[in-house]
């Protein structure tokens, strides 16, 4: 058959022709009407079919149309198989329910108004097609085209569960319209792809065969908007002003990535973008990381990043092994991403890169930074590096401020390569490193080190007064600083050994903190200065502390291992609280300065004296755990604050020393202060509950207000004492002093012992409550109270001054071979025992027994105080008197008076008098005569005598009131203030 016709010429008339046999013909032309190839028939057109505006053409069965269709109504594949081995024009309608259309070439213009459908069953292209209309294709519709061009150029929906394969084709998809493919796309060897519609969605993403003739092309302002699980085995080329984006998907790219300058790689959201071929890739394009971004460089692949890198913090960068990544000299990034560098993967850094995210670097990994220009900058909160990294030529390695970095070891190759740490940045060394000339550090930023370490000049950069860098020594048995080393904060050490070189300065402002395992030497004329200028900023030493150079301490600082000072080594503790803990030597001479305390917990010896310039410096001797705290002083010492023992403590000072204790001393009752051969000095209020022992020549002097509870015991060879001749007493200071230059001293408890002599200074004070043994004489010019017995058996007592005073108590005695008291006042009720005489010049006031002879100088004044007839003042005297000198009598509350005219009051008794006293001429006194027997002197009282018209009254009313001298009173009130 040639023609076939179907026509109906009245439009209301939908005319329906069902093929049920096989028909060939040449030409079908449906001008109306529908016609429907039922399955089983089979229709086969030779040349070419129409299908007219309103007419439909459907094929449910076996079609073949060998040149040309025209479709200006519809044409409908529904279950059958149509073959179209020429053109298809489509300008009408165009649905594929179900079944197989396979066609040479598709052309459907722009003009169609109804959208092409693919709603099942596959569509097949062959040839060259063009398709300018919006197409859908859903259900589970396939469209395969296997050569040719095929161009879209309005859009294409690929939807539902619809899949789109090409192979040996070209597709093109142009035009204004999205594509959007739901499911994978799936791209065949020898395949092109051009994208030059404005977004092309590949939601299911794409797969392509592994072919370089193969080829995707970005172009034109063209957006590739990648989701899904995606294999690109081709070459993929984004032109200028076109993008790649991945979101929520993952693309592994395998083959090489033509980029240029204006075009754009965006990885959104859980996105992942994989390199994976052996071809050197110049990525030109910008690249941009969504904070969910993973950027991988996996299995060989080589890349050369020339375009900007802009990331978000929490995307990843993975260079896997066999990996390359190079950022060269003209590129200078910031990426916030992390970067991981797997075991045999390499990142090469030509130029300067900034990494805010964090570094990880596997231990077989490769970093490399260009010897002239290469800067890594790492801004991470926690980058490892478990490689050996080696600064070679100016390399620079910087930590940006806040960051953190671990490194495995650091190696040095150069003098010149720089390792920088801005503010609070820390990097961590794990193993040994060497580090000349090439570290600086910003504000309080700090370096940990593990395994031996040599650091040689570090440079600090401050960024405020308050904030200073730190260095930590973890693990390193040697651990040397040397060269310049600028002022920085903190040092710490745990299980470590630090060696500070000779003219090395190590300045900390805050502190240092060191355990127990690890130990700190200075060498000579090297320094350690601790500032602690934050209250919070306490020092805790738990090792022993080894000073050959010079040391320098402040604010809070617990030496808990002990410190020792070599003899030319220099020690200072300034505006501190030191805490000494455990036994320690200062073998110079340690300077205290400032206000602050130092507690000595532990034995201590001071070998070269200590100077505490400053009164609010009090040393504190106190221990918690049970035993003696020893402290051996030996030097020149000045300490102007107080000096506290609150424990059970021995200071010794040894031979040749002297201290001056400016502000005072106290300690406790079982403690013990030792002076060999040495002179100490107190001041301030002293209360000293302890032993005193003094040995070999030494000498007590008090200048403050002190009281010794327990008296001063000297140690000495009893028969050198018993060898001095009593005849001829010598009047040498002796061996063991007690001076009482100003103030006042108590002696008191226990009986002192003194082999040498005890001075008193004027306006100073001694009181004693206790017996005290004395062999090298008393000199009182000043004040003396008795209140025990004075022995100075093998000496003198004298008193030479005029306003000297002597009082003794009931019951005192003074013991000397001579007592001379040529000056100054004796007043009091005592007993004076002498081998030799007593000799008075001055004024004698009070009851007294003198045991020997005694004698009143011409200068002398005798007062006679007198109350009642049996209570008046006198003297006894148990061997001979030799008297001149004036007798002063004064009446004592004369309303109680029992004398009458010619009573006898005898004032003086002697086995015999020689000499002559006078009674003065004041009023009282005329009212006495003196009455001179041979061993006794009386005053005979005879008021006639007055040529006075004045009344007793009167006189009485003029006289000095005096104290009654048979009450056991003190005369002289002497209070120390403790």
């Amino acid at each position: 058959m040639d023609d076939v016709i179907v026509y109906t010429s009245n439009p209301a008339i939908k005319a329906l022709i069902t093929l049920t046999e096989s028909l060939s013909i040449r030409n079908l032309n449906i001008s109306s009407g529908s016609l429907l190839v039922q399955a089983g028939a089979a229709l086969n057109v030779i040349s070419q079919v129409t299908v007219g505006e309103g007419a439909t053409l459907t094929c449910s069965s076996n079609c073949r149309i060998s040149n040309l269709i025209n479709v200006y109504g519809n044409l409908v594949i529904d279950g059958g198989s149509m073959i179209i081995d020429g053109v298809a024009n489509v300008y009408g309608g165009f649905k594929v329910l179900s079944g197989t259309l396979e066609i040479l070439s598709l052309q459907i213009p722009s003009t169609t108004e109804i959208i092409p459908v693919i709603s099942g069953g596959i569509l097949k292209i062959t040839g060259i097609s063009n398709i300018d209309a919006l197409v859908t294709v859903k259900g589970n519709a396939q469209v395969i085209v296997s050569s040719g061009t095929t161009t879209i150029s309005n859009g294409i929906q690929c939807i539902e569960n619809s899949t789109f394969v090409a192979s040996l084709a070209t597709i093109n998809l142009l035009g204004s319209t999205d594509c959007t493919f739901n499911n994978l796309l799936t791209l065949g060897s020898k395949t092109i792809l051009n994208i030059e519609g404005p977004i092309v969605n590949l939601l299911g993403g794409i797969k392509t065969a592994l072919d370089s003739t193969s080829k995707i092309y970005i172009k034109a302002s063209a957006i590739l908007n990648v989701s899904g699980i995606s294999l690109i085995q081709c070459p993929l080329n984004i032109d200028s002003i076109s993008k790649l984006v991945i979101n929520n998907g993952q693309l592994t790219l395998t083959s090489l990535l033509n980029t240029v300058a204006d075009s754009l790689i965006e990885l959104q959201t859980d996105s992942k973008l994989i390199l994976q071929s052996t071809i050197l890739i110049d990525l030109f394009s910008p690249i941009s990381l969504d904070s969910t971004a993973l950027l991988q460089i996996a299995n060989g692949q080589k890349i050369r990043f020339l375009g900007d890198i802009s990331s978000q913090l929490g995307s990843v960068i993975q260079i896997l092994s066999g990996g390359n990544c190079i950022f060269p000299s003209e590129l200078q990034p910031t990426i916030s991403s992390d970067i991981v560098v797997f075991d045999n993967a390499t990142l090469d850094i030509q130029g300067t890169i900034s990494v805010l995210g964090n570094l990880n670097c596997y231990p077989k990994s490769i970093l490399k930074i260009s010897t002239t220009i290469g800067k890594l900058n790492l801004g991470g909160s926690d980058s490892l590096l478990k490689i050996n990294l080696d600064l070679q030529g100016d390399s620079i390695l910087n930590l940006l401020e806040g960051s953190k970095c671990t490194l495995l070891h650091l190696i040095q190759s150069s003098n010149t390569s720089k390792i920088f740490l801005e503010n609070s940045a820390q990097l961590i060394i794990q193993t040994s490193t060497d580090l000349i000339k090439s570290l600086q550090l910003s504000g309080d930023s700090s370096v940990i080190f593990h395994g031996n370490t040599l650091l040689e000049d570090l440079t600090v950069i401050a960024v405020d007064v308050t904030s200073y860098p730190s260095l930590i020594f973890n693990d390193c048995q040697k651990c040397i600083l040397q060269g310049t080393l600028d002022q920085f904060g903190h040092i710490t050490l745990v299980n470590a050994n630090l060696q500070i070189k000779s003219a090395v300065d190590v300045i900390l402002n805050h502190n240092i903190l060191c355990d127990k395992n690890s130990s700190i030497y200075i060498e000579t004329l090297g320094s350690l200065s601790v500032f602690g200028t934050d209250g919070s900023d306490k020092s805790i030493i738990d090792t022993f502390l080894q000073v050959d150079g010079d040391i320098y301490l402040s604010g809070e600082v617990d030496l808990n291992g002990g410190i020792e000072i070599a003899p030319l080594s220099k020690c200072t503790f300034e505006n501190a609280l030191i805490n000494i803990n455990a036994n320690s030597t200062f073998n110079n001479l340690l300077s205290v300065t400032g206000n602050g305390q130092l507690n000595i917990n532990a034995n201590i010896n001071l070998l070269d004296g200590i100077f505490v310039l400053s009164p609010s410096f009090p040393l504190v001797i106190d221990s918690t755990l049970d035993g003696i705290i020893s402290v051996i002083i030996k030097g020149n010492s000045s300490v102007n604050s107080p000096l506290r023992c609150q424990s059970t403590c021995n200071i010794n000072l040894e031979a040749q020393s002297y201290i001056e204790l400016n502000g005072g001393l106290i300690t406790t009752a079982p403690s013990t202060i030792h002076l060999l051969t040495s002179d100490i000095l107190l001041g301030g209020n002293s209360l000293i509950s302890g032993k005193v022992i003094l040995e070999l020549g030494s000498n007590i002097v008090s200048v403050g207000n002190c009281h010794f509870l327990q008296g001063i015991q000297s140690i000495y060879d009893k028969s050198t004492i018993d060898s001095m001749n009593i005849n001829n007493p010598s009047t040498d200071d002796g061996t063991n002093n007690l001076w009482i230059q100003a103030g006042s001293c108590q002696l008191s408890g226990l009986t002192s012992t003194l082999t040498g002599g005890i001075g008193i200074k004027p306006e100073s004070s001694l009181e004693i409550n206790a017996p005290v043994l004395c062999f090298s004489g008393l000199r009182n010019s000043g004040h003396l109270l008795v209140n025990s017995i004075v022995n100075v058996s093998r000496s003198l007592i004298s008193q030479t001054t005029s306003e000297s005073r002597c009082v003794l108590s009931k019951g005192a005695q003074l013991i000397a071979y001579t007592i001379n008291m040529s000056q100054g006042r004796l007043e009091g009720l005592g007993k004076l025992i002498t081998q030799s005489s007593c000799t008075c010049g001055g004024i004698v006031d009070g009851v007294f027994d003198v045991v020997g002879d005694f004698r009143l100088l011409e200068s002398s004044i005798l007062n006679i105080g007198i109350a009642t007839k049996a209570n008046h003042n006198q003297v006894q005297c148990s061997a001979r008197a030799y008297l001149s000198g004036t007798v002063e009598v004064k009446r004592i509350n004369t309303s109680l008076s029992d004398l009458k005219v010619g009573d006898k009051i005898p004032i003086l008794r002697s086995s015999f008098c020689e000499g002559q006293l006078s009674l003065s001429d004041s009023t009282e006194s005329r009212e006495f005569q003196l009455q001179n027997t041979s061993s006794t002197y009386n005053l005979i009282y005879q008021p006639s005598n007055l040529k006075s018209s004045k009344t007793v009254e009167e006189d009485s009313s003029s006289s000095t009131v005096f104290v009654n001298l048979i009450l056991s009173v003190s005369l002289i009130a002497i209070t120390l203030f403790i």
